[in-house]
C-alpha cells in the first residue's frame, strides 16, 4: 500500500526493540521522543507514504505535459510538498538531472521544463513572499494566450496565501485570478492550468473497489514487515502495541474493526469541525497504535502492578487509545475524537451485561482473533474481580468511579469487537449520532427523489417551530412570524412543501484530483416565480430534527443553536410576497387568514383532510 516498506526483520536490532515503533512515534504531533515525522519526507513518511488521486492521475497528466501551471493549495500537512517531491524523485528515476534550489527544483523532462516551489506561503531570503510569487506567476499574467506552452509550474501554497495574493495583484493575472477562484470551488478549466484544492480532500472517502487513504494507510502502518521482529520479544504477549498491529492484521475481524472506526472518522469530518490532513490521521493513527513510549517505554510500564498501571497498560490498547488514552492531549483529531467517545454515552441494556456480568460470560459474543495475543482479557479479568459489590459507604463517589472507569473499557472494547446479529447492529445504537446511517443514506444518494426525506425535514422544522402535530398541515413549511411575549395566538407562514429539493452538497465539484465525499445536505427553497433559499443541513442539525421528530424537546442552548443556523434561512424566506397567514391557539386547530383580491380580508378554517371550509 505504501510506496516503500521497510522491512525490519533483516537488520540486528537491541533485543526487545522494534525500531518502526520508534519511527511512528515520530508522526504524533505531541511525541516526547521527536515529531519529525510530522514535517516534510523523511524516512518512516516514504516508508507509510500513501498514493491518492495525485499521484494516480495527476502524476500521468504532468509527465504528459497536459498542464502549464499547477497550483496545490490546502491546509499545513496536507502532502502539498510531498506529492512534488515524489513527482522530482519519479523524474530523477528517469535519468533526469535536478538542479536543486533552496525552495523548488527546475528540470527538464521530455523536452518540457519543470519549475517547482515548496511552499508558495514563505519568504525566500530577503525577498518577499509577493515577489517570490509574482516572479513564479509573472508567465501567466495577461491573455491567456500568450502563456508558455512548453513549460510547466508546480507550486505548493496554503488556501488563505493564495486568495489575498490574488485578491491583492488582480489587474495584473485578471485571467488567472479568475480560474482560482473557480478552481478553488472545485470547477476544472480548459486553459491548461490544474488548481487542486486539497481542503476538498477527504481522508475516509472510497469508491467501489477501492479503500479509502484512511484504510490503506492502516493497512500500511500495521503491515505485518513492520512487526515480525516483535516475535522475538520477552512481552510479546502482553504488548499492547503488537496487539493493536494484530487486530488490524486479521483477515476475518480486522476488516470488521476498521469499518467501525472508519465511521468514527466520517463523524468526526462531517461534524465539519476540522479539514483532516494527511499529518492529522498520520498523527492520530500513530498514537492509536503505539501511544507515546517506545519499546524501552514499553517494557518499564510492565514492570509495575496495581490497579492503576492496570488501568495506564488498558489505556493503550487501541479501542482507548483512539480516544485519547488516559492522559490530556493537544493533537486536534484525538481531541476531537474524545468528543465523541463511545464510553460518555449510556444503553441501559448494554452497560447492565457489560458493568456487571463477568466479562467471560458473553465472550462469544465478540470478534475472535487467532493471532492476537488475549492480555486485555487479563486485564479487564483482574478489574473486574476487584469492583466493589457495596456503593452504600463513605467512598461512594470513588467506588462509583472506579466502575465508571472499568465500563469505560468494556464499552469502547465491546463497540468494536461485538459481532453482528441478524437485522441487529448493537454497536451501531452505541454511537453518539442515532440518526448517522440515515444521514448518510440522504447523504450519499446523488439523485435523491424520495419525498418523505423532504417531509421528515419540514416536519422537524414545524415542530421546532412549536407545532404540536405538524402532519396536520401535510407537507408544508409552517414558519412563525413573530413572537409575542404573553401572546395567546400564534401566527405562521405556510410554504408549500412541493417547492423544496434536498441536494448533497459537490453534486458540480471536479473531484479528478482529490477524494471527495459530500459533507452537508442542502434543503432548497423555490417558488417557482423567481424566490429562491437554501438551507444547509450538517450532521449535528439533521440529528436534532430528527430527534424533534420523536418527541425531543430541545434545550434552550440547542434551540439557540438551531435558530442561528434555522434564522438566515427564515430571513431569505420571509422575501417571499404572500398574501395569507395561518392562526393558532393551540398547534392543532388552525385558521387561514387570506387578502382577497377586492381587498378584503376572509378568515377560513383548515382541515389537512377536507381542505379550507368556511367557518
Amino acid at each position: 500500500f505504501g510506496n516503500n516498506t521497510t522491512n525490519y526483520t533483516t537488520r540486528v536490532h537491541k533485543p526487545n526493540t522494534n525500531p518502526f515503533v520508534t519511527e511512528l512515534l515520530t508522526l504524533y504531533s505531541q511525541s516526547q521522543v521527536s515529531n519529525a515525522g510530522t514535517r516534510g519526507l523523511d524516512k518512516i513518511g516514504r516508508g507509510t507514504y500513501i498514493h491518492t488521486y495525485l499521484d494516480e492521475r495527476l502524476q500521468p497528466a504532468l509527465l504528459n505535459g497536459d498542464f502549464n501551471l499547477v497550483i496545490i493549495s490546502g491546509n499545513a500537512g496536507d502532502g502539498k510538498t510531498a506529492f512534488i517531491q515524489q513527482f522530482e524523485s519519479l523524474a530523477e528515476k528517469r535519468g533526469v538531472k535536478i538542479q536543486r534550489e533552496a525552495n523548488g527544483a527546475v528540470f527538464t523532462l521530455n523536452g518540457r521544463i519543470y519549475k517547482s516551489n515548496y511552499d508558495g506561503s514563505q519568504d525566500e531570503g530577503q525577498e518577499r513572499n509577493d515577489d517570490v510569487l509574482n516572479k513564479f506567476f509573472a508567465p501567466f499574467s495577461g491573455d491567456s494566450r500568450k502563456w508558455p506552452k512548453n513549460e510547466t509550474r508546480l507550486i505548493a501554497i496554503n488556501e488563505g496565501r493564495l486568495v489575498d495574493f490574488f485578491q491583492e495583484h488582480q489587474k495584473n493575472y485578471r485571467v488567472l485570478t479568475e480560474l482560482v477562484e473557480h478552481g478553488l470551488d472545485g470547477v476544472s478549466n480548459n486553459a491548461g492550468v490544474a488548481i487542486v484544492n486539497l481542503n476538498m480532500r477527504s481522508v475516509v472517502a472510497s469508491e467501489t473497489g477501492k479503500p479509502s487513504i484512511f484504510e490503506r494507510l492502516i493497512k500500511t502502518m500495521c503491515a505485518s514487515v513492520n512487526w515480525t521482529i516483535c516475535e522475538n520479544c520477552d512481552i510479546k504477549q502482553k504488548c499492547f502495541a503488537l496487539y493493536n498491529a494484530k487486530t488490524f492484521q486479521d483477515s476475518i475481524a480486522g476488516p470488521k474493526v476498521l469499518e467501525r472506526l472508519k465511521l468514527l472518522y466520517r463523524i468526526t469530518q462531517l461534524r465539519g469541525r476540522l479539514h483532516i490532513t494527511m499529518r492529522d490521521l498520520r498523527s492520530a493513527l500513530a498514537f492509536m497504535l503505539v501511544g507515546k513510549v517506545d519499546c524501552d517505554g514499553i517494557h518499564e510500564l510492565y514492570l509495575s502492578g496495581g490497579e492503576d498501571n492496570q488501568n495506564r497498560i488498558l489505556n493503550n490498547f487501541y479501542f482507548n487509545a483512539v480516544f485519547g488514552g488516559d492522559g490530556d492531549t493537544n493533537d486536534r483529531l484525538i481531541t476531537l475524537m474524545r468528543e465523541i467517545d463511545i464510553a460518555q454515552a449510556g444503553n441501559p441494556d448494554i452497560d447492565l451485561e457489560l458493568g456487571f456480568l463477568n466479562p467471560m460470560t458473553k465472550v462469544l459474543n465478540r470478534f475472535s482473533f487467532s493471532e492476537r495475543p488475549e492480555y486485555d482479557d487479563e486485564l479487564i479479568q483482574s478489574l473486574f474481580s476487584d469492583l466493589p459489590r457495596d456503593y452504600t459507604s463513605k467512598e461512594r463517589l470513588h467506588l462509583l468511579t472506579k466502575h465508571r472507569n472499568y465500563l469505560s473499557h468494556l464499552r469502547r472494547r465491546y463497540f468494536f469487537e461485538c459481532r453482528d446479529s441478524q437485522d441487529n447492529r448493537p454497536w451501531a445504537r452505541m454511537l453518539p449520532y442515532a440518526y448517522v446511517d440515515k444521514f448518510l443514506t440522504v447523504l450519499n444518494d446523488a439523485d435523491n427523489n424520495n419525498k418523505s426525506d423532504i417531509v421528515a425535514i419540514l416536519e422537524a422544522m414545524n415542530r421546532g417551530e412549536g407545532l404540536l402535530d405538524p402532519k396536520r398541515l401535510g407537507a408544508n413549511l409552517a414558519l412563525r412570524i413573530r413572537q409575542v411575549d404573553k401572546g395567546t395566538i400564534r401566527s405562521y407562514r405556510l410554504f408549500d412543501g412541493s417547492c423544496f429539493t434536498l441536494v448533497p452538497d459537490g453534486l458540480n465539484i471536479d473531484n479528478s484530483f482529490v477524494e471527495y465525499c459530500p459533507q452537508y445536505l442542502t434543503l432548497y427553497y423555490d417558488s417557482g416565480s423567481g424566490h429562491r433559499a437554501k438551507f444547509h443541513i450538517t450532521i449535528d442539525m439533521y440529528e436534532m430534527l430528527m430527534r424533534l421528530n420523536n418527541g425531543y424537546r430541545a434545550s434552550i442552548e440547542e434551540q439557540e443553536g438551531f435558530y442561528l443556523s434555522f434564522s438566515v434561512f427564515k430571513n431569505m424566506l420571509s422575501a417571499v410576497p404572500y398574501q395569507e397567514i395561518m392562526l393558532t391557539e393551540n398547534g392543532y386547530r388552525f385558521y387561514r387568514i387570506n387578502k382577497e383580491s377586492e381587498g378584503t380580508l376572509g378568515m377560513m378554517a383548515y382541515d389537512t383532510e377536507a381542505g379550507y371550509n368556511a367557518d
